[in-house]
């Protein structure tokens, strides 16, 4: 009788304990604002109030608050327990840690009168998913891809970026050419895509609009008819190498893909760009889709580790899912009626060639970093790498569990403590008869 009480008490003990010590992230959602709050939570991007300051109160024990602006990013000041911390990020989708946890409210302060789309407030934990934690620019990018449109990241150049950014854990910055300012949602159709592929560091968009065309010459006079020249097109290319001292670097076809105007202009104003930045920073390689010479294949279609074992294609297409804006063109089936990368023919997105090297020529091909080290393994070698906190950023991810060893050491303490002390108890007992 006394040995089955044992084993049932040890079964509860490791049982329980496990239990009681696990936490996770919960979202705080029974909270009151002083603008419309309806708004602010009915998870739609497209509904929101205008404030310059908003007041959160039943906000007990956050640690998180997930700020989502409609279409423009202020600095933002929060204030919690009267510790007041500072984001000048100016990001659209905008995640705060707060200095302390709350005990019931939070003040948040915006620089100007803006649209504010969403409001998320955690508790500290392991943060859902689907809330991005994006850095600043990368100062220094391994690869910089300069994509045309917010989508092109996800079609002509499918499969890169989950390989590069969320595999390799490359520094992958990303850039677009034209800025959608027409049609504010594909901003955050753009956000939520390079999320979902890997990308942790915040993309940097132009102000060039968006405009059909079907050559390099109507594209640059669409420009001209906004007041921008081709002198000014190119010296934002030409900053681009400057500010991020790329070492490759990954854009268009020269025909323009289908032959968009905008994608040629693209292309070659960045070569130009190139070129001009060479006195400050020499680009290592510079890969132009679909180029007919020093030709490489990209495999898109192997099963990534930090994808659950989805391939870099699969990823790819779940990133397009987030652009719903453009799901009624041909291009979403032409992507989506393949399940191989290497399948799809025309536009193939595995297929390159190396326009510039400084490193020589590709030997064995599939990998654009043949023959260049990383930032991070030339810093490794030189003994001077700082590591940064790792960004958890990819969907399908497989997580490591918090550690809860401490917890555990504790339990089993206190497991002890109470089986001495019932065996004390029985021994007495026995005593006694």
């Amino acid at each position: 009788m006394i040995k089955r009480f044992l084993c049932i008490l040890l079964c509860a003990l490791f049982v329980f304990c496990p239990l009681v010590c696990a936490t996770e992230s919960i979202e705080i959602k029974d909270f009151s604002a002083s603008v419309g709050l309806r708004k602010l939570t009915d998870n739609n991007v497209r509904t929101y109030s205008a404030a310059d300051s908003v007041m959160l109160s039943g906000v007990s024990g956050a640690k998180y608050v997930y700020l989502v602006f409609w279409d423009a990013a202020p600095t933002v000041s929060v204030t919690v327990n009267g510790k007041t911390v500072v984001s000048e990020n100016k990001f659209l989708q905008n995640l705060i840690t707060l200095p302390e946890n709350a005990n019931d409210s939070i003040e948040i302060k915006f620089d100007k009168k803006v649209n504010l789309s969403e409001i998320r407030v955690f508790k500290e934990g392991e943060l859902p998913n689907d809330v991005p934690r994006w850095t600043k620019p990368i100062e220094k990018a391994d690869l910089l891809l300069v994509a045309t449109h917010s989508d092109d990241d996800q079609l002509f150049f499918a499969g890169l970026l989950p390989y590069y950014a969320g595999e390799k854990k490359y520094s992958v910055q990303v850039a677009y050419f034209i800025d959608h300012n027409r049609n504010v949602v594909r901003r955050h159709e753009l956000l939520e895509g390079l999320w979902t592929v890997g990308v942790t560091a915040y993309p940097v968009i132009s102000f060039f609009p968006d405009e059909y065309s079907e050559s390099y010459d109507e594209a640059l006079k669409n420009l001209n008819r906004h007041g921008f020249t081709e002198k000014e097109i190119i010296e934002w290319q030409t900053e681009l190498i400057k500010r991020f001292k790329p070492l490759v670097v990954v854009s268009h076809d020269l025909a323009g893909e289908y032959g968009h105007g905008q994608h040629i202009l693209c292309a070659e104003t960045l070569i130009k760009g190139i070129e001009n930045a060479a006195a400050t920073h020499k680009v290592q390689k510079l890969y132009l889709h679909l180029y007919k010479e020093n030709e490489i294949t990209m495999n898109y279609d192997t099963p990534l580790e930090s994808f659950g074992g989805k391939t870099a294609f699969e990823v790819s297409k779940l990133g397009f899912e987030c652009h719903k804006t453009q799901h009624q063109y041909w291009f979403y089936e032409w992507l989506n009626k393949r399940e191989m990368a290497a399948d799809i023919t025309s536009y193939s997105p595995c297929e390159f060639g190396l326009y510039k090297s400084e490193v020589g020529a590709d030997i064995t091909g599939g990998d654009m970093f043949e023959n260049i080290k990383t930032y991070g393994e030339i810093a490794e070698e030189q003994n001077t790498l700082t590591p940064e906190p790792e960004i958890k950023n990819p969907v399908f991810e497989t997580k490591p569990g918090k550690d809860y060893t401490a917890y555990y050491i504790i339990a089993a303490a206190a497991g002890v403590v109470v089986i001495l002390v019932v065996l004390i108890i029985v021994r007495k007992i026995r005593e006694k008869d």
